[in-house]
């Protein structure tokens, strides 16, 4: 009996990733699983990935909080999750018909924050990344000296940011 590959690259759309699942709705997608992401559960047991990866697809979801159940769901104990959105202040978060989520610092706390009855992992990194020109150069020199609460409460619409990076590890105790 072959193992699974515990790599799943959620919303994979052309990107192969060698060693890991892809899973899209997309069948012209390269997905060795054709699945709607908006209808649960998706088709994994719980526990069956060391690594999830969800670049750019989160926002294409109708109910991201469950999507991040799920992930919770089927990512095994100190498995990590790769998440990449737009910053809701970024163009590229309004400029696509298809979104229907536009995400904040603070949208997937509810997952890592202490006291939270949905905590399940740990928050192993967060990345605010911006475009270039100079708003831009303002925008990072402003998070930077300031923080990025401060620069997301105050400045992120005179200086937009582009793209978040979430790192997650699952906790080894957490429900599922």
């Amino acid at each position: 009996m072959s193992q699974t590959p515990s790599i799943l690259n959620v919303g994979c759309g052309q990107v192969r990733i060698p060693g890991a699942i892809g899973i899209d709705f997309d069948p012209q997608s390269c997905a060795d699983v054709i699945h709607d992401l908006d209808r649960y559960p998706w088709p994994f047991e719980d526990r069956s990935f060391d690594r999830i990866l969800c670049s750019h697809v989160l926002e294409h979801l109708r109910d991201p909080r469950r999507a991040m159940q799920e992930i919770q769901r089927i990512v095994r104990p100190n498995g990590t999750v790769e998440i990449a959105t737009p910053h809701y202040s970024s163009p590229e978060s309004w400029g696509d018909l298809t979104h229907y989520m536009h995400f904040s610092l603070k949208s997937f706390e509810p997952f890592y924050q202490r006291g939270n009855r949905q905590e399940a992992f740990d928050l192993v990194s967060c990345r605010l990344g911006f475009g270039k020109g100079i708003p831009s150069l303002l925008g990072r020199l402003l998070a930077a000296a300031l923080g990025l609460s401060f620069y997301e409460k105050y400045c992120c619409f005179l200086f937009p940011g582009r793209n978040m990076e979430f790192l997650l590890r699952r906790k080894p105790d957490a429900p599922r």
